[in-house]
């Protein structure tokens, strides 16, 4: 799989960020891309504000059966772990890093009290990278292979629908706002309504999106998450060719 890192942005009015605060921090370019991927995705930054006031850890966790990139993810945090970095809890995998001073920049530019907040400001420090760990957390293809969905369960209406206009902006990918009620039981009490959001992407757009991360897909067993199904023998062999030249 490629692990080059691609300019930032997708679009022609793609902003100047060389001087932002995420492209001074003293990280890689590939743990920034990482990190940002799986801030959206299955991790998080947090602060023991009486411990390390002045450092963050970044934990996430992969489902057991996506071994091989939950290695590959883990292996980008290497210079940062330590021998508790790794563990389990029931059917998932879950790693953590130590404190890491640089991730304090993060932490104050992508979340409040410890809880991820989409702000456009480092969105547009997303790289196809970031795009690609991003869709390996939470995107899938539904709809008997011809459709795509991500799940975004952890965010609010008004943080799905930036992430949309910033697809579309920035990407040139347009996604549909999905929302799913549900009537949760909490502790046994009275039930609790909930809403949680999906960004649906129609064929066109899917590959369009797919486009920009195929060659950036880091894992062998997540290329299953590329594979679009087509309604004809010719346009099927023609997305095949697609994702070979992409990831040889």
């Amino acid at each position: 799989m490629a692990s080059n890192v691609l300019p930032i942005g997708g679009g022609a009015h793609a902003p100047n960020l060389a001087l932002k605060l995420l492209q001074t921090v003293d990280v890689s370019e590939m743990v920034r891309s990482v990190l940002l991927g799986s801030l959206l995705g299955h991790g998080n930054l947090f602060v023991d504000r009486d411990k390390y006031p002045d450092a963050a850890v970044l934990f996430f966790r992969n489902h057991a059966m996506n071994k091989e990139y939950f290695d590959w993810k883990a292996e980008q945090f290497k210079e940062m772990a330590f021998e508790h970095s790794f563990g389990t809890r029931a059917d998932k995998l879950e790693f953590r890093t130590v404190p890491v001073p640089e991730f304090r920049d993060f932490h104050h530019m992508t979340c409040w009290k410890n809880h991820t907040v989409v702000k456009r400001k480092w969105l547009n420090h997303m790289t196809p990278v970031s795009l690609a760990v991003w869709w390996c957390d939470r995107g899938s293809i539904i709809a008997r292979g011809t459709k795509g969905r991500i799940i975004l369960d952890k965010f609010d209406k008004q943080s799905v629908e930036m992430i949309q206009k910033y697809l579309k902006v920035m990407w040139k990918v347009e996604a549909e706002v999905v929302c799913l009620h549900r009537a949760d039981r909490l502790w046994g009490r009275s039930r609790v309504e909930k809403w949680y959001y999906r960004l649906h992407l129609r064929t066109p757009q899917l590959k369009i999106f797919l486009r920009i991360i195929m060659g950036y897909i880091p894992v062998p067993g997540m290329i299953k998450k590329t594979v679009v199904i087509h309604d004809s023998v010719s346009k099927q062999k023609a997305w095949v060719e697609e994702m070979k030249a992409a990831m040889p």
